[in-house]
Order: C-alpha cells, then sequence, then structure tokens
C-alpha cells in the first residue's frame, strides 16, 4: 500500500536593512516569496509575487550563478522602517 504525502517547506531568511533599503537571499527552490511585517501592533503578509509589485517599496530581482535569488526593495517616499 502507498499513501502519497504532500508537505510544505518554510524557510525563513531575514533581510538586512541598509538605510532605506531591505536585501536578502533566498536558495534556488524558494517560492511563494512574502514579507511578513507588523503594523501598529498587526501582524501583516505581503506578497511578493512575480511582478515584485509593493505598495510602499520598488523592489529588484538578481539571479545568481548558482540559481539562488537575491531580492533588493527600496522604500518609497514617505515610508520607514
Amino acid at each position: 500500500m502507498y499513501k502519497s504525502v504532500t508537505g510544505s517547506v518554510i524557510r525563513q531568511s531575514f533581510p538586512i536593512t541598509f538605510a532605506r533599503a531591505l536585501s536578502f537571499t533566498l536558495p534556488p527552490a524558494a517560492e511563494g516569496v512574502s514579507i511578513d511585517a507588523e503594523l501598529d501592533g498587526t501582524p501583516i503578509v505581503f506578497p511578493l509575487g512575480p511582478g515584485l509589485k509593493l505598495s510602499w517599496a520598488n523592489c529588484q530581482l538578481v539571479v545568481n550563478n548558482d540559481q539562488s535569488k537575491t531580492y533588493r526593495c527600496e522604500l518609497k517616499a514617505g515610508y520607514r522602517f
């Protein structure tokens, strides 16, 4: 008897913040990238999606030689960490 099991692995990457930008690198197999934050004491999740669109930051993606992905998001005017 065989049984299929679907699993998921959640990995957390903690960003490095420099002035008005944050950067983080994820392994090649990473899927469903999102930024978890707290706004006025309330937890909130910002899914990054393939378009890298956030209302509060401009994001860029660089795919490295080993296929890992480096993300850099710079805050838009009027926002702060």
